[in-house]
């Protein structure tokens, strides 16, 4: 297979594609707002400007589905003109990223959750896009049972460990971000290396309040699904999620 044509830059380009990948349910539209905002107070200017110029047919811009490098050529045109943007994802990397990576022209955040309480989040996602109608949420809708949510996040939760092998990716704890979003989002602003003031970033911050406003946003919390769930469910789940939680660190006891 040819490689898709990216050059090497080696260090961070003057633009650049910020790739925002993480799980379903893990306050990903969140982090993605947050980013935007950030980088709109840094001079990236508004994502709305970049699709009317460059994708003004992708009507779920900057949601991205794939990222072949059929895609990721397309993706670039808006950088190679002078122009850096964030595109949200929760697809596994093709390994065309790591070259993209490497040349200088995109970085890549992914942001994680503890997979049951991802779980229990799409249910009631599904719950509520069947209850409404809601055609955004179709995907969700589908997930009508325990076993089709944890399949649906078992799925993703492999491409999480592709994302977490590459070099370079800076990853964020749902639950740090939760608890502590000013410190997680300076940790952003430096591996961004963006100038934004402390002030602009706390007023950023609290602009967002923990998600809350967010079309897909729930009801958020940590570890809601040990109330919801009974022991016998969460046993099965600490079994079928065994090795993404002992890579990102989540107990597999019940009691937490």
């Amino acid at each position: 297979m040819n490689e898709p044509p990216f050059p090497t830059v080696r260090a961070a380009a003057a633009s650049q594609l910020l790739i925002s990948a993480g799980l379903p349910k893990s306050g990903s539209t969140w982090l993605h707002n947050l980013q935007n905002a950030l980088s709109e107070a840094a001079g990236w200017g508004r994502w709305q400007e970049v699709q009317q110029a460059f994708f003004p047919e992708h009507a779920w811009f900057p949601y991205v589905e794939d990222l072949r490098p059929v895609h990721l050529v397309g993706l670039l045109l808006p950088v190679l003109h002078g122009r850096s943007y964030c595109i949200k994802v929760h697809c596994p990397p093709h390994p065309a990223v790591l070259r993209l990576l490497g040349s200088g022209l995109a970085r890549a955040t992914y942001i994680f959750r503890d997979p049951r309480d991802c779980v229990l989040s799409c249910l009631e996602a599904g719950a509520q896009a069947r209850a409404a109608g809601n055609p955004a949420g179709q995907a969700f809708a589908e997930l009508d049972s325990m076993e089709k949510a944890v399949e649906f996040v078992a799925g993703f939760a492999e491409g999480a460990m592709l994302w977490a092998a590459l070099p370079g990716v800076h990853f964020v704890r749902y639950e740090s971000l939760l608890d502590a979003p000013f410190a997680e989002m300076q940790k952003m602003r430096a591996y961004l290396g963006l100038a934004v003031e402390d002030e602009a970033l706390r007023e950023i911050v609290g602009r967002f309040d923990g998600g809350r406003g967010v079309a897909t946003f729930n009801k958020g919390g940590a570890g809601r699904f040990r109330a919801a769930f009974s022991t016998l469910e969460i046993a099965r789940l600490n079994e079928r999620f065994a090795q993404f939680m002992r890579t990102t660190g989540y107990p597999d006891d019940p009691a937490g």
